[in-house]
């Protein structure tokens, strides 16, 4: 109990030191006057940090990790780039500002942070109570055939599902690998337009797959080796794809499951090997965007550009993720450029399964082309709103009032709901986990039907692979 108490005292003193930070941030204004960037990402860290300051059994493995992570590199990490000024203000004005003075900001910003408030409060006290956890301890257990000829099964459906995406993308183009595809060329579709997003979808099997199998290596007293391999192997596949699409936040997200596989089994990575994992990661990132940013594929080109640190700069200097500054254009463009949509970019999203063949005239779903067209002048390339701004472009501030309120408590539900067990661990990964990072970063349409997808399969392939226990 003592423990704990000095545990969430650290919370608290944190959450007190981050708020003072963003006071006196503000005094710099006259040195620059888009600190108020700065302020938010230092408030938007204390409001993260308050599950972990007020509650005693706030754990890592929840909804409300992923969801902090999307706030925390959109909003403090990018803000203390714009307070450095780096990589230069034009690039910022570019991204961020639109040449709009810092005052533009400050009406936005209240409502970026009041909204994250009432996630956050509405996270930690609304009344779950009665929500009974879908997966029960100790009623059922893996059982080992099912789970590795699930395991090889996904491995071959995976690897198909990769080689239709790269036919149905063009064919393989080593010149061009890490390349966007599957682009929106207008906001006006036909239905020779794919995104292949199903294709992704099962693609990805290979990674709920990777989970159970790096799961049971870690708890197995036999073939460990053999299991790691073959974990690893899975991996290799089911990074395969975001790697050749340019999804470069899904390889890091693929990344980070692993990590909290160890994590949840209480197995402490040798910090020899954790450096080693994490050298991986960023050398995949930088890859990635060497490839990317590659006109050709010269080798003596790639290799100046993967030792690059400037590259490290492609994860901060973007629109994506939670973000004060479309936030705040979103804001001012309703309802006179951006008309109120009372719900439909939500409801949207529920004719997103069926097929654009089956329905040429089939509206376009992802609304990022529209903000990115309408507000930034893109010809292709989509901004997502995130919730905040979504829900003000639909809503109004009454509508982000009681969306904030409502999402905090879908949060605690689906961590309540979908609460691991050893068993289950991989499920509660692959599906729920990432659902506050969808939606606060992309949009609510989004985040509900992927998590959802990914849920059900996951539930699915769980009681494929178990078997109920005799006792």
């Amino acid at each position: 109990m003592n423990f704990m108490n000095t545990h969430i005292e650290k919370y608290r003193a944190l959450f007190s030191l981050f708020i003072l930070s963003g006071i006196l941030v503000l005094f710099l204004t006259p040195v620059n006057e888009y600190v108020v960037f700065t302020s938010v990402g230092f408030f938007s860290v204390a409001v993260l940090l308050l599950p972990f300051a007020l509650k005693r059994k706030q754990n890592i493995l929840s909804t409300w990790t992923f969801f902090s992570l999307s706030v925390f590199l959109g909003c403090f990490v990018r803000g203390l780039y714009i307070a450095f000024e780096h990589p230069n203000n034009m690039v910022l004005d570019f991204y961020y500002f639109l040449g709009q003075p810092a005052s533009y900001f400050y009406w936005p910003a209240t409502l970026f942070i009041s909204s994250l408030l009432l996630i956050a409060l509405s996270y930690i006290y609304a009344p779950v109570h009665n929500v009974r956890p879908y997966f029960k301890k100790s009623d059922v257990f893996i059982r080992q055939d099912r789970l590795y000829l699930f395991a090889f099964v996904a491995l071959i459906v995976s690897v198909i599902s990769i080689a239709l995406y790269i036919q149905f993308t063009g064919g393989f183009d080593s010149l061009s690998l890490s390349r966007k595809r599957s682009a929106i060329e207008s906001l006006v579709l036909g239905k020779d337009h794919r995104t292949w997003q199903s294709l992704r979808i099962v693609a990805s099997l290979a990674m709920l797959a990777h989970l159970f199998v790096l799961q049971d290596a870690i708890i197995s007293n036999v073939n460990k080796l053999p299991k790691f391999v073959f974990a690893a192997i899975l991996f290799i596949v089911a990074v395969f794809l975001p790697f050749y699409s340019s999804t470069r936040s899904d390889v890091v997200v693929y990344i980070i499951f692993s990590f909290l596989v160890f994590h949840s089994m209480g197995k402490r990575l040798p910090w020899n090997k954790a450096l080693l994992y994490i050298i991986a990661a960023v050398f995949i990132f930088q890859l990635m965007s060497a490839l990317r940013s590659s006109s050709e594929l010269s080798i003596s080109q790639l290799r100046e550009n993967i030792f690059d640190t400037r590259m490290f700069d492609s994860i901060v200097i973007n629109r994506n993720g939670a973000e004060l500054g479309k936030t705040a254009h979103i804001v001012d463009a309703v309802p006179d450029v951006l008309s109120l949509q009372y719900g439909k970019t939500i409801g949207v999203w529920f004719l997103a399964p069926i097929p654009r063949e089956l329905w040429n005239n089939k509206p376009l779903i992802s609304v990022g082309p529209i903000i990115g067209s309408t507000i930034y002048g893109n010809r292709v390339s989509g901004v997502p709103p995130g919730f905040i701004g979504e829900m003000y472009w639909n809503f109004h501030a009454f509508g982000l009032l009681f969306g904030s309120i409502a999402l905090g408590w879908l949060l605690k539900w689906l961590d309540k709901k979908f609460r691991p067990t050893v068993q289950s661990l991989a499920v509660f990964i692959y599906g729920p986990l990432q659902f506050g990072h969808f939606v606060i970063g992309v949009t609510l349409g989004y985040g509900v039907l992927n998590a959802a997808i990914k849920t059900v399969i996951a539930i699915v392939v769980f009681k494929l692979i178990t078997q109920e226990s005799s006792k």
